[in-house]
């Protein structure tokens, strides 16, 4: 009924699939982590607002809306919230009355500090 290329294919297909399969398990799963360089880059004093410039954008999960804390040696000290984001780089609003010289490199974690 099945020739033998017939039976050839269908072993290299069971024995090739479960090897792509893990592979591209691999591949998603360092896609959906986000980058160590979550940090602020900058900030920018306004009377009306300080804007962040951080150091992950949408190819690492960022998003506008997204509410992010800023973490230091001492902990989770401050929020932001996203309001724009490109591939690689974010601007969040810090929220709250936040010390400049705390901001200035802090890393950014995804959550709501509470």
């Amino acid at each position: 009924m099945f020739g033998l290329s017939a039976k050839f294919a269908l072993v290299s297909a069971a024995v090739a699939l479960p090897a792509a399969a893990c592979f591209a398990g691999s591949v998603l799963d360092e896609a959906v982590k986000p980058a160590g360089s979550m940090k602020v880059l900058s900030l920018e004093k306004n009377p009306a607002a300080d804007i962040a410039l951080i150091g992950a954008g949408a190819r690492d999960g960022v998003r506008p809306g997204l509410r992010l804390k800023l973490i230091d040696a001492d902990g989770a000290f401050g929020e932001m919230l996203v309001v724009e984001s490109s591939l690689d780089k974010s601007a969040a609003l810090i929220l709250g009355d936040v010390p400049a010289e705390r901001i200035a490199g802090a890393q950014v974690r995804f959550g709501i500090v509470k």
